[in-house]
């Protein structure tokens, strides 16, 4: 690489950069009048205080990752908490393999 081609480079590098800045600043100073915060509902916020209401514990089977509760309808808005346990079809399943490991296919 010459010297010539190091300078186009440079100053490529340099010309991105600068336009790069005057961009961000116009963009700046356009938006330094406006408000940026918007009011949101305390019950829309994915963070808001979580009640005992909104408390759920799902137990989810580890192998199949199917529900194995006896209600599966989850509400907009709730906290889930999951517990992870083996619905008795995957538990006979990894019976039979621990039984019989050379039945398991690699």
């Amino acid at each position: 690489m010459n010297t010539f081609d190091q300078a186009l480079v440079y100053g490529f590098l340099l010309g991105v950069t600068a336009s790069a800045m005057l961009a961000l600043g116009l963009y700046l100073s356009r938006e330094e009048g406006r408000s940026t915060i918007l009011p949101i509902a305390d019950d829309d916020t994915p963070w808001c205080p979580t009640r005992d209401s909104a408390l759920r514990l799902i137990t989810v089977c580890e192998d199949c990752h199917r529900f194995t509760g006896p209600d599966r309808k989850i509400v907009h808005g709730q906290h889930l908490n999951l517990l992870h346990d083996l619905c008795p079809h995957c538990a006979k399943r990894r019976a039979a393999r621990t039984a019989n490991p050379e039945l398991v296919q690699a």
